[in-house]
């Protein structure tokens, strides 16, 4: 992430005023009272499209401090995942994650330590990197039947049958179709999503049903609790630092919970900010079939949904025209370049559905 400065909303000076409680909480539990008397600065950082994220230096000690977005009509609480989320990765062996300091459900304010690294690019992404990918998922199967582990909620947008994905999916397709505004670009993407986006939903709803009926696949049963994983969720190299040639950070886990595997996997084949090459693909696809409970309907579930979940991700692209990723960009101050962002957005969707089989 980069430093960058802007106006705060209200809410968000709030919630800074939470943060630097919480900040101040911490340096006195370590004996450092005297640094709160000389003050805590608050930077904001920029690289999050959903969330606010300041680095907090008090000293000679330095945290990071996420504001969540939240409003009335969300159906997923990001704070509350992240942070169940966090309770889980403290106990694994190895530390692929930033350690929660605090956090303060009222304010939605959570503390962690503050890791430099770099952001990755795709020309980083190598089989070492995605086996670290890999590694965390296998870390996080053993811990499946922990305390922590069954404190974790649904993931976001969890599907746990082949009808679930496909009415999560048409949904989505759904409310593209409310984009409005006067700008060309905004005119483009409803044309787009018209002319491309529903034709590619009508083709891909069909052939899975087909697919079904050939195979004798009911699209209705549902994935008993052992056979779903737990999932970082939104997971892939756009949520990750390299700290090192072969040590990888994860972070960002506010969508993260109890899923269908096949969900995971065909997520992380699609991320658009940082995608991994097709030929790097194939040992994590092989490394989530192997930490499910029966590996072969894993992968069977997969290739079923890949064409699926490739235009899920088209119109994930495409969120920023709506109302709600709107909102959610102005609160965490991705909106400040919105004209070229709605570009590169749109530019994303088109190049992933010439990828449709």
């Amino acid at each position: 992430m980069t430093d960058a400065h802007s106006r705060l909303l209200p809410e968000s000076e709030l919630r800074l005023a939470a943060a630097r409680l919480l900040v101040a909480n911490r340096l006195i539990a370590r004996g450092d009272a005297a640094e709160v008397a000389n003050g805590i600065e608050f930077q904001r950082l920029s690289g999050g499209a959903n969330n606010a994220v300041f680095r907090a230096v008090a000293g000679g000690q330095t945290f990071l401090v996420k504001q969540f977005y939240h409003q009335a009509t969300d159906t997923h609480d990001r704070f509350a995942a992240e942070t169940a989320f966090a309770a889980l990765a403290a106990n694994l062996k190895t530390k692929r994650t930033p350690r929660l300091l605090a956090a303060s459900a009222a304010s939605r304010v959570a503390i962690y330590e503050f890791v430099n690294g770099l952001p990755f690019a795709p020309h980083d992404i190598t089989p070492q990197t995605v086996q670290q990918a890999a590694a965390f998922l296998g870390e996080l199967s053993a811990c499946r039947d922990t305390p922590e582990a069954a404190a974790l909620p649904m993931a976001a947008e969890a599907c746990f049958s082949i009808s679930e994905h496909l009415a999560c999916v048409g949904e989505r397709v759904r409310r593209l179709r409310s984009i409005a505004g006067n700008a060309n670009i905004e005119r483009e993407a409803l044309q787009f999503v018209e002319s491309k986006i529903l034709p590619a939903w009508e083709q891909t709803r069909q052939a899975i049903g087909r697919r079904c009926a050939d195979e004798a696949f009911d699209s209705d049963q549902t994935l008993a609790p052992c056979e779903r994983c737990i999932s970082p969720s939104d997971f892939g190299f756009h949520n990750a630092m390299l700290l090192a040639p072969d040590r990888v950070m994860f972070f960002d886990f506010e969508y993260a919970g109890w899923d269908d595997p096949a969900k995971l996997a065909c997520d992380f084949s699609c991320q658009l900010e940082v995608p991994v090459a097709e030929h790097l693909l194939p040992p994590f696809v092989q490394a989530v079939c192997a930490a499910s409970a029966h590996a072969a309907q894993t992968a069977q579930r997969i290739a079923l949904l890949a064409p699926l979940y490739r235009l899920k991700w088209c119109c994930i692209a495409l969120n920023v025209f709506l109302p709600a990723g709107k909102a959610r960009r102005e609160f965490s101050c991705a909106h400040l370049q919105a004209a070229r962002n709605l570009e590169s957005q749109l530019g994303k969707a088109e190049t992933l559905l010439q990828k449709m089989p």
